[in-house]
């Protein structure tokens, strides 16, 4: 059988990307034509309505609801959309189809940096819309997710993006060097536990580790169901991942030739004689510890005042 790819990701310039002004879509009687519609390979992936910035009755809610228009009156546009852009020439945010106004969010950085002396506008269509990267986005960074029986479609944020990129790099240089490649810091709020399953989603996908095994530790049951409730929710994984609910269990899941995401507290790792067991000994294991604050420095370790 032959594979028919509707992206070529791997030979971008085979290709077609294209823009359109005032394209017009006319379904069930109304007719249509929104700002901009990006094109890949003929499809819509990418809709952006601008707003007038001399006008003082526009804004970006405005154009967040003509986008809520679109979604009832248009909805064929909308099959293949991956993002959605809201901008007033100076402002701009980005969002899915299933964002809600407040979850439309700037993009605040080209190639990982922060750039001050353009508009919000540039900003975005410079460090999301290179055809590499909006390759790179479709592919890795946007995905649906199901909570609470309700399905919305996630896009990453641009520190989601930058902080897993860089991280599957570094990942990558360390498998045959130091093995560690160091921490990535967020706030509280800027989802993290998104950011982890996005590394997850694109180290599985790495040929260079072919089908490598994710152990994702923690040191608190809690942050353990949390962090495996998100993940078993979302769509960007190969596999989905399982919880070792013991010693034994964690014992059974690591013995195995390739592929898994693994999730388990670093207590079950101890023994009673406190003798570490090799349970692997093979390159392409990746263990990605979240908040295991106590266990990064010991638990004999101690607080001084020393200055």
């Amino acid at each position: 059988n032959d594979t028919i790819k509707l992206i070529d990701y791997e030979n971008i310039n085979k290709n077609e990307f294209l823009v359109i002004n005032q394209f017009t879509i006319i379904q069930d009687n109304h007719n249509r034509r929104p700002d901009l519609i990006v094109f890949i390979n003929g499809l819509p992936i990418g809709l952006i309505e601008l707003k007038n910035p001399t006008d003082e009755k526009t804004s970006l809610e405005s154009a967040y609801k003509q986008i809520e228009t679109y979604k009832t009156e248009i909805q064929n546009l909308l099959c293949y959309n991956e993002i959605i852009i809201l901008s007033d020439g100076t402002f701009a945010s980005a969002g899915t189809l299933t964002s809600t106004r407040e979850w439309y969010l700037p993009w605040k950085t080209v190639n990982g940096k922060q750039i001050t002396n353009i508009s919000q506008i540039e900003v975005l269509v410079k460090g999301m819309f290179q055809k590499e990267k909006i390759l790179d986005l479709i592919k890795y960074f946007i995905t649906f997710s199901t909570s609470r029986k309700k399905t919305i479609k996630l896009i990453a944020g641009y520190h989601q993006y930058d902080a897993t990129n860089e991280a599957v790099t570094k990942t990558l240089s360390a498998i045959n060097k130091s093995k560690k490649i160091g921490i990535v810091w967020h706030t509280q709020g800027s989802g993290k536990s998104l950011t982890l399953a996005f590394y997850t989603g694109k180290l599985q996908q790495q040929e260079k580790l072919n089908n490598p095994t994710i152990v994702i530790l923690t040191d608190r049951n809690d942050l353990d169901d949390q962090l495996f409730n998100t993940f078993s929710g979302i769509e960007c994984l190969r596999e989905k991942p399982v919880q070792a609910t013991s010693k034994e269990k964690l014992k059974e899941l690591l013995r195995r030739a390739s592929g898994g995401i693994i999730f388990t507290t670093i207590q079950k790792f101890g023994t009673e004689e406190g003798k570490l067991e090799i349970l692997l000994d093979r390159s392409n294991i990746i263990v990605a510890a979240d908040e295991a604050h106590r266990t990064q420095y010991g638990f004999k370790a101690k607080v001084t005042n020393d200055q």
